[in-house]
């Protein structure tokens, strides 16, 4: 990619990429690299990315990608210094188009490493302890990667055993699913980019965070100090959205499908108190989590009726078999002291289900957005669907379903002629508690 001169939030300096094998040296492709794209997400262990090449050079010839080459992606700011160096592994070509006599475009698909290792790896063996605990020894032990954990689980110390079948990140994912604190609330899994560790996140740890841009939010709007003729300040471009959408939301029939309202869950113990059922329902656990944006209530309605509440009625009927006293000494992985524990995962299962009832994606300039922000909170300002007056306040002008504080959960960051840009999807679990006092206006 090209360098650039421009002192612009949107612009980095320069974007190097470096492709390295044992087939050939070390090379830079910098120059027929023309889009690049990093993926975080806050349900999966591993980022990954895209490389897109337009091929003028022989690049195909002289760097020829199998999918087994290192990808090394350096971004600097405008004063050269870096902010962002990532390695990846190739995972091979998606897609290849030759556009002339002189020029051909590839797409190149990029993990990290301890992705790829954990798929080529199958282990058997015996771990103990805390279900997080495990999941960092795992980590550690098969593909020299720890676990960072945020947040205690209840779970008691346990024993598990995984067969050869299991590939390390598919039994890491396994122990991070069954942590839950005491109320139920689950834990994510997932990878950053400034962090060599991978993260165990309690969801109501993430939740009661303040937002790294507490009092500035990002904002979609009219918001502008431009004269004619003026470029406007960098300091509103840098926290302007340039893009909202809203794709698939507050869909009820999927979230009951996902048993996120309310379920039967029969636990059949085997071994000596046969099958114990359990009534699942959502305000109990909702009401224990971070009330971020001051709501007494989040969002779901215990109040609206269908002859009954949502929570009083039963979306799915769950049966699992859980055994007792596999060993002598300690917990197997479906074992726990009360029938009350067993009902954690039924809770785990539907918050996870209800962060995904409101989301929204936004794209903002991602030189001051940064690359340490997946897992945070952040403030955004959306504003009404009106025109504002001239004299109207801020504050005045506040959409206050949209507007307030979302975690995020997934980042795409695109970098196209050196035009850096974060496209976020984030979730609000609570509104503004004076929403729907307002006047319906239709003129």
């Amino acid at each position: 990619m090209s360098t650039t001169g421009r002192h612009h939030p949107l612009y980095v300096a320069q974007t190097r990429v470096f492709v390295s094998s044992e087939r050939y040296p070390r090379q830079e492709i910098s120059k027929i690299v023309a889009e690049v794209n990093i993926y975080e997400n806050l349900g999966l262990p591993y980022i990954t990315g895209r490389l897109v090449i337009i091929d003028s050079a022989n690049a195909s010839n002289a760097v020829h990608f199998q999918g087994q080459e290192r990808v090394n992606i350096i971004v600097l700011d405008s004063e050269a210094n870096p902010i962002m160096n990532k390695e990846f592994i190739c995972m091979g070509i998606d897609f290849g188009q030759k556009v002339g006599d002189d020029k051909s475009g590839f797409s190149v698909k990029l993990v990290e490493e301890h992705a790829l290792l954990s798929n080529s790896t199958r282990f058997s063996k015996t771990y103990e302890g805390k279900p997080d605990a495990i999941c960092n020894t795992i980590c550690s032990e098969q593909l020299g990667v720890a676990v960072e954990p945020k947040g205690s689980p209840v779970q008691s110390d346990m024993r598990v055993v995984f067969p050869f079948t299991t590939s390390p990140l598919e039994a890491a994912n396994w122990m991070a699913a069954r942590c839950t604190n005491n109320n139920g609330h689950p834990f994510y899994f997932y990878s950053t980019m400034v962090d060599n560790s991978l993260q165990l996140a309690d969801i109501s740890t993430l939740l009661g965070e303040t937002p790294f841009n507490n009092g500035d939010p990002y904002i979609f709007g009219t918001t502008s100090n431009k004269g004619a003729g003026q470029e406007e300040d960098w300091g509103i471009l840098s926290k302007k959205i340039t893009n909202y959408t809203i794709n698939n939301n507050e869909d009820t029939l999927l979230a009951m499908a996902r048993n996120v309202y309310g379920g039967y869950y029969n636990f059949i113990d085997t071994y000596e108190y046969g099958g114990e059922e359990v009534i699942y329902d959502l305000p109990t656990t909702l009401d224990n989590l971070p009330k971020s944006n001051g709501s007494t209530k989040y969002n779901y309605d215990p109040d609206f009726s269908i002859g009954r509440p949502y929570h009083d009625g039963q979306n799915t009927y769950t049966t699992q078999v859980v055994t007792r006293k596999l060993f002598d000494d300690k917990f197997s992985f479906l074992e726990e002291e009360t029938v009350d524990k067993h009902l954690y995962k039924a809770q785990s299962r539907a918050i996870y289900g209800f962060l995904d009832q409101q989301p929204i994606n936004i794209t903002v300039p991602g030189i001051s957005f940064g690359f340490n922000k997946l897992g945070k909170k952040m403030d955004i300002y959306i504003q009404k669907d009106i025109p504002p007056e001239e004299k109207s306040n801020i504050n005045s002008v506040r959409d206050k379903k949209r507007s307030g504080e979302y975690l995020i959960q997934k980042i795409m960051y695109t970098i196209f002629s050196n035009r850096l840009t974060a496209t976020i999807t984030a979730t609000k679990t609570d509104t503004d508690p004076s929403l729907g006092s307002e006047k319906l206006n239709q003129n």
